[in-house]
């Protein structure tokens, strides 16, 4: 009799367990070390997959040393079971910063299931500027001037200001969207 009613109650918290559900969820990030280039923008992917038994609420947020950089879109996601969701990736580092960051990104669901990803940020100084000498006058005398034709063009993804001059004299100014070229 012992044993029917130990096995009576084993059952009923069986069923009740399974009746609750769970929550899990698995995210993965399209790339978990990023090189580029300060002042620019990297945009990657982070698919979040509902892997448990019942529908979560999930919040996204940066955490780490650069923080401040990045962004989600979106940052808030409602997943069914087995639901699957991209959700976009912004990093835009300071303009000039140069070294290693680590970017984490804090997935949280409403009932506290937490998980982490972190990528590893190598920023560098990188080169924008392509120029070519388009013409410029060989002959002159001393003293006066000399006129020269140059086609700048920023290689960046990002806006750039350029200070073009001789020594001692006069400075030009030019400002270049990314991918712009102008002749001066």
């Amino acid at each position: 009799m012992k044993k029917i009613i130990i096995l009576s109650i084993f059952l009923v918290l069986l069923t009740t367990v399974s009746v609750i559900g769970t929550e899990d969820f698995s995210a993965v990030s399209d790339s978990m070390v990023v090189s580029m280039c300060s002042c620019s923008v990297y945009e990657g992917i982070i698919k979040i997959k509902n892997t448990g038994s019942e529908t979560s609420v999930y919040s996204i947020e940066a955490e780490g040393d650069a923080r401040n950089w990045a962004t989600f879109y979106p940052d808030f996601l409602v997943l069914a079971p087995d639901e699957e969701a991209s959700v976009n990736s912004y990093i835009q580092p300071e303009c000039g910063a140069t070294g290693n960051f680590d970017v984490g990104t804090l997935i949280s669901t409403e009932k506290g299931l937490k998980k982490r990803l972190v990528q590893k940020i190598s920023l560098n100084k990188c080169l924008n500027l392509e120029m070519e000498l388009k013409s410029f006058d060989n002959t002159g005398c001393p003293c006066s001037l000399m006129y020269y034709e140059f086609e700048v063009k920023n290689t960046g993804s990002f806006y750039e200001i350029y200070n073009f001059g001789v020594e001692f004299l006069v400075y030009l100014h030019i400002m270049l969207n990314p991918y712009f070229e102008l002749k001066v």
